[in-house]
């Protein structure tokens, strides 16, 4: 039922970045004649106001065709061409997709927040991670109370934060296991630039914050610090600070999506939440197929007073698109490889010291 759930969601995710893309569109004057959602030939289709809605054999990804987009001699039927209309109106129509999936996220930490409230860490150790320093030492049900010798009071700023500036040093846990006081000693290890011991802790309601301004507040910190997070995750990937094996393709999103459905609700809305909002930021990277490479010959069409010619456009959308379908078998292949490794790995809280 998790991976079902899941497969919905993520289509659910699609539908609204395409949707954003035609509803915007079409309030600018801008002729569409195809709304997909997946790849691949079409399963059915119907036509409503000369739009054909479909739905392809492959259930990754979607796109809206624009009239004029990649082929000039294309009529308009319902709008103006898109090479006909107005900068200003192409460019809000090209981001309308991303921005709506961050609008999506946003929305939807906004009524986690107002029903749930913040949630915050414990000291409790929920899950351990195999492989890593904690499983050799710590247990779940664990009860962190010091780190080499100041109390844990608050697991963000007294052992999470700290962690970050102690690097790879060992370091001393004082813990409470079963009414009992230990003391264990571990030395932790560097993850995505990182510092973790494996561990992963409950979670607690914060009293008072499901006040509107407080919900608001959190619920746009919580959409920046996703959106940083998906440029900081590329931008370690082209580096070379993580490897393939830390990157998560569209089965493993699935199966992280079918973990955090089993885990419970809040887990699993606020997984989708992360994705949608990753899902829209990676689509404005300034590269062609992506709805940042479209902003970027804009520009290029704005300082110029005239548009490149669509037969170079084309060019090089065609490699790219080839690159990019490459890299999604690659990454298709990496998640079968490493299904069996996840499945030991992922967890659903997101606080991992």
């Amino acid at each position: 039922m998790g991976y079902l759930a899941t497969f919905l969601a993520f289509n659910l995710i699609i539908f609204i970045h395409e949707m954003g893309h035609l509803w915007v569109a079409r309030w600018g004057g801008i002729a569409v004649s195809e709304f997909s959602i997946g790849m691949g030939p079409r399963l059915f289709h119907f036509t409503i106001r000369s739009i054909r809605y479909s739905w392809r054999l492959f259930p990754i990804g979607g796109s809206v065709q624009i009239v004029g987009m990649g082929d000039e001699d294309e009529i308009a039927e319902n709008g103006t061409s898109y090479r006909q209309t107005s900068v200003w109106r192409r460019f809000l129509a090209v981001i309308a997709g991303s921005g709506a999936n961050i609008l999506l996220g946003f929305l939807v930490f906004l009524v986690l927040f107002s029903v749930v409230g913040i949630l915050s860490p414990t000291n409790k150790i929920q899950s351990i991670r195999p492989h890593t320093p904690a499983s050799e030492s710590l247990q779940v049900g664990d009860v962190i109370l010091a780190m080499n010798g100041k109390q844990v009071t608050n697991v963000e700023t007294d052992l999470i934060a700290p962690l970050q500036a102690w690097g790879r040093r060992p370091l001393n846990l004082t813990i409470q296991r079963q009414g009992d006081i230990q003391m264990v000693s571990l030395t932790p290890i560097q993850q995505r630039k990182r510092t973790v011991i494996g561990v992963e802790f409950g979670l607690q309601k914060i009293p008072g914050t499901t006040r509107p301004l407080s919900v608001l507040q959190h619920a746009t910190m919580m959409t920046w610090h996703t959106s940083v997070r998906s440029i900081q995750s590329i931008y370690w990937l082209i580096t070379g600070a993580v490897s393939l094996n830390d990157v998560t393709g569209v089965v493993g999103m699935v199966q992280v999506g079918a973990y955090g459905y089993n885990s419970g609700l809040v887990q699993f809305l606020s997984l989708l939440a992360v994705i949608s909002i990753g899902l829209g930021v990676v689509n404005l990277l300034p590269l062609p197929v992506l709805d940042g490479g479209h902003v970027v010959l804009l520009a290029l069409e704005a300082i110029r007073k005239k548009p490149l010619p669509l037969a170079i456009e084309n060019k090089i959308a065609s490699v790219f698109f080839a690159l990019l379908m490459g890299l999604m078998v690659l990454f298709l292949f990496s998640d079968i490889r490493l299904w069996n490794q996840r499945h030991q790995q992922f967890s659903t809280n997101r606080a991992q010291p």
